[in-house]
């Protein structure tokens, strides 16, 4: 584990690490909240930690301790910008921890290079500064790779600029269930679409009587073009009256509606007040308009 804190000298980690954030690195509150779950306690921490200045982009995460729940928040962009600033690759975190979640490691002063040192003040890990540190306590360079204490089980994600670096291996096996289980729905789906087509396949041929005039392909396709351009001019006059429903209201009245094989015709009433409104939605639904006066007419053909 790696120990982070501004004004620590570089450090050299070819491999992945866990990362331990210091209080200078994030804001953090404690509530004693009557919520028994990390995510109902998560849904709270924006208005926990309202006043305690969390800008754009901030990542909050939240963990017990004792009877209370302790709302911590860190800014990942400060953190990445840091970790390159000591040597460090920000892609090769592994777990993030906080010093908060392991406040026995810090019971006796730990020192910091700038003089300061991190002490556990009434269960609440601090930065003291220099004039309160003294000389005592152990360098914090000693703890740098591996504390004295047992890590927390609790670590999380850590995340650079929104996007998550590190995906938990639980969420990778949910996604690989869940992938699972979308191919076999897509596999029973497919079964499914080839009975119903041979069924209709079968239906087709008793119809025509296993006769191979009517049955061959050129048959097939031409019955399918006549009754494919049905069921687009249907669909466009569903799309039409769809649309004359959110156009007519009690300013703007249906007068007329003309509809054949070629097109459409429509003559409506509209309020001079509401012109320009039903005028902008009707342009909005994909319609030309004319106006003219409190008359609105509309002409169009079926695609």
């Amino acid at each position: 584990m790696i120990a982070l804190y501004a004004s620590m000298p570089p450090v050299s980690e070819e491999g992945t690490y866990d990362l331990l954030l210091t209080p200078g690195l994030y804001i953090m509150r404690k509530e004693p909240l009557g919520v028994r779950f990390v995510r109902q306690a998560k849904k709270l921490a924006p208005s926990v930690l309202d006043d305690r200045g969390i800008g754009e982009g901030w990542r909050t995460e939240v963990f017990r301790e004792g009877g209370a729940w302790v709302f911590v928040a860190y800014d990942p962009r400060r953190i990445v910008q840091l970790l390159q600033e000591k040597g460090l690759d920000p892609r090769k975190v592994r777990k993030l921890f906080f010093a908060q979640q392991i406040p026995e490691a810090f019971e006796k002063p730990v020192r910091l290079g700038d003089g300061s040192a991190l002490k556990t003040v009434d269960g609440t890990v601090t930065i003291l500064p220099p004039a309160l540190a003294g000389e005592e306590g152990e360098p914090f360079a000693r703890i740098r790779s591996a504390l004295s204490v047992k890590l927390p089980t609790k670590g999380f994600s850590f995340a650079a600029g929104g996007s998550t670096i590190r995906i938990d291996p639980k969420v990778l096996l949910l996604l690989s269930i869940a992938g699972g289980i979308f191919a076999l729905s897509w596999i029973a789906e497919g079964v499914s679409d080839w009975k119903r087509a041979g069924a209709i396949e079968a239906q087709f041929m008793r119809a025509t009587g296993g006769d191979p005039v009517l049955s061959g392909s050129l048959t097939r396709n031409n019955l399918l073009e006549k009754y494919r351009s049905i069921d687009r001019r249907q669909r466009s006059i569903r799309e039409l009256l769809k649309g004359l429903s959110r156009l007519s209201g009690k300013d703007s009245k249906l007068q007329t509606l003309h509809v054949d094989e070629k097109g459409y015709t429509v003559q409506m009433e509209i309020s001079p007040s509401k012109r320009s409104k039903v005028q902008n939605l009707a342009k909005d639904l994909g319609y030309a308009p004319q106006v003219s006066g409190n008359r609105f007419e509309m002409k169009g053909e079926w695609k």
